[in-house]
């Protein structure tokens, strides 16, 4: 079930898509002449966790609200893979997708399905976890207790430590987050998220990759 993009993000990507593509290295309509600029690396030292990790600090991190205003963001490909019909597996792939993409989408598909939130097995975390592609709206549209983060932390130092707070809070009962990259950003919440009902897997090895089972 497709959720991302709609017509009017696609319309907004189209007016500036020519400058996008230039500014990344690249020639509208026929690819590269070369290699690409690489983004540069942003400094990857998180900031320490509050201390106590608490309700209290969970509260403070996830009231830091932003919002993806960004063109390519908008444009890009979410949808729900379904496998077994309605009692199935469902697996939400946000890309990077808007928040406010995901919740209006989310909506809709809980009414197709008859269901107050919609029941997911696993979600990928739109823009890998970006504190402004995650929010309260679109979180209390899903019942699931799983998230995929696909990053390692570098250009953007992802994922925000307020989207994995609202993640947290949002949810019915403990989480657990499979994470395919062991961080400096996630290393300190996989120490201190079990007194807080959050539990984190990683990769046996730097070369090893992360199967998540159904």
């Amino acid at each position: 079930v497709l959720f991302s993009p709609t017509a009017p993000k696609l319309k907004r990507m189209a007016a500036v898509w020519e400058a996008k593509v230039e500014e990344a290295g690249l020639v509208p309509g026929a690819g590269s002449h070369g290699h690409t600029k690489a983004p540069q690396p942003r400094d990857r030292t998180a900031d320490p966790l509050p201390q106590p990790l608490d309700a209290d600090a969970l509260d403070r991190l996830a009231a830091d609200k932003k919002v993806d205003g960004s063109e390519a963001n908008g444009s890009s490909i979410a949808f729900v893979l379904e496998f077994g019909g309605h009692r199935g597996k469902r697996v939400l792939l946000a890309g990077d997708a808007h928040a406010s993409v995901l919740t209006s989408a989310l909506r809709r598909y809980a009414e197709m399905v008859g269901e107050d939130k919609v029941r997911l097995d696993l979600v990928k975390l739109s823009h890998h976890g970006s504190n402004a592609n995650v929010s309260t709206k679109m979180l209390d549209m899903i019942d699931c207790h799983r998230f995929l983060v696909s990053t390692n932390g570098d250009n953007f130092a992802h994922p925000d430590d307020a989207a994995l707070a609202k993640i947290i809070r949002a949810a019915s009962g403990p989480v657990t987050f499979f994470c395919n990259y062991r961080s400096k950003r996630i290393e300190p919440w996989s120490v201190e998220g079990p007194a807080i009902g959050a539990t984190f897997e990683f990769p046996k090895s730097s070369s090893a990759s992360l199967r998540v089972k159904a």
